[in-house]
């Protein structure tokens, strides 16, 4: 599936979306002030909460946290300058490339299953295509994880 994901970077009073290839609005995103940070509530076009994503401090530095259906889903943290490891229950994730760039990959146990494009696809937002055999709101909110661990101030 291809989607077109905003950059976090909007201004949070701004209603952000991620939109189908034909532009049809499909999942809301809700920023949210989460201590001195932020964070994400991914909501249906009706409003209703299906994912959360929040930053949490730990000894080793910022980890960023997903919760889906209200349960936990996985923790991602720096595992060096370009790439980010995924604590999941489906699996083991490495996200890896040119974060700086919205240049990047997610793999699941070695398998690609999302890729993010700097290709512009309208103003400020970026291409994400994905495996059409792993769910899709957990990939889309990994995407989105990353956008606020590495870039938390934006």
């Amino acid at each position: 599936m291809k989607y077109r994901v905003p950059h976090l970077g909007a201004a949070p009073d701004e209603a952000l979306w991620i939109a189908d290839a034909d532009d049809t609005r499909l999942i809301r995103i809700e920023t949210v002030p989460h201590g001195r940070a932020r964070a994400l509530i991914l909501r249906s076009p009706d409003g209703d909460p299906l994912a959360a994503v929040h930053p949490r401090r730990t000894l080793a530095g910022t980890a960023v946290e997903i919760e889906v259906a209200g349960k936990p889903f996985a923790r991602l943290a720096h595992k060096g300058k370009d790439a980010v490891a995924v604590r999941a229950r489906a699996g083991d994730y490495t996200i890896a490339g040119d974060f700086a760039a919205w240049d990047f990959h997610v793999l699941l146990n070695t398998s690609p299953v999302a890729d993010v494009s700097p290709r512009k696809t309208g103003r400020d937002t970026y291409l994400v295509e994905t495996s059409d055999n792993e769910p899709q709101l957990p990939l889309l909110a990994i995407v989105l994880a990353v956008g606020l661990l590495v870039h938390p101030a934006q």
